[in-house]
């Protein structure tokens, strides 16, 4: 999933949202180092299935150096850790601005920076550490704490951001074909209209990509008040009222009707190709 919050059909290293979240809160758990230990794990993980995202690499990099441990779990000494956080800023920092040299003529790296809202001492740290003496370790820590800051900002928010929204899209999603159907559904057990069917199966598939359904689309039907009746109250309430407010397909649907309506939907996503 893209941060811009279209849904494409995207290999990712980690095997769900969860997943990515819970490698996040680690990650970002400032007063807990054992925390994020696991974050830097779990990325490593991630690794050793594929390419990981700039962001995410970037991430799990500077807090890793941040951490200041040997493979071994020892101490590393000062200049390792110098020579660490200086590979790593330098490596983000190129990361991010390469793809946009896009010019005949290469444009400085400072002005790209600018674009994107990238600190410039980031830049000119960079510049340090290639050309000139290895700043301090006090500089290259209030540096890489500049970089996570500026991920935080720019990648890991706006991706949790989409995260957030999407049931609710989804949900909403799901009750409009309950209320296009819910006439019909009251009094007939005959399939839904097709034409409800596809309009509902077209912006699922826009939503969610196939390999999604299982983590998002099933939970929803089944604790969102379509399959069943929701929870009245707590935290599994769905999130816009339940389906015409009235729990189950649609208000007035009796059981087999129910069973109709989203069986016929279903079956349309399946011919999508759902995921193995």
């Amino acid at each position: 999933m893209s941060v811009s919050g279209r849904r494409a059909l995207t290999v990712t290293m980690w095997a769900g949202w969860t997943e990515w979240d819970e490698a996040y809160s680690w990650l970002f758990a400032m007063d807990d180092a054992a925390a994020r230990a696991r974050g830097v794990a779990r990325v490593a993980t991630w690794r050793s299935r594929g390419r990981l995202p700039l962001a995410v690499e970037a991430t799990a990099s500077l807090v890793e150096a941040g951490l200041g441990h040997s493979p071994d779990g020892g101490v590393v000494s000062e200049h390792a850790l110098q020579l660490q956080l200086a590979m790593v800023i330098t490596r983000f920092v190129n990361g991010v601005v390469d793809p946009l040299q896009q010019f005949a003529r290469a444009v400085s790296v400072k002005r790209l920076a600018q674009e994107i809202k990238l600190p410039t001492a980031l830049v000119d740290l960079r510049h340090e550490c290639t050309h000139q003496r290895l700043p301090s370790l006090a500089g290259l820590r209030l540096a890489a704490d500049e970089a996570l800051l500026w991920l935080h900002e720019q990648y890991w928010m706006p991706q949790r951001d989409v995260l957030c929204q999407l049931p609710r899209e989804l949900h909403a999603c799901l009750a409009r074909f309950c209320d296009a159907c819910a006439a019909g559904c009251a009094t007939s057990r005959k399939p839904p209209p097709a034409e409800a069917v596809r309009a509902c199966a077209a912006e699922l598939r826009t939503l969610l990509p196939a390999a999604a359904w299982q983590e998002q689309l099933l939970p929803l039907l089944l604790d969102g008040g379509f399959l069943a009746a929701p929870p009245a109250t707590g935290p599994h309430a769905p999130p816009l009222g339940g389906p015409s407010q009235g729990g189950g397909a649609a208000a007035g649907c009796s059981w087999p009707a129910s069973q109709a309506l989203w069986l016929g939907l279903l079956q349309q996503l399946q011919q999508a190709g759902p995921p193995p």
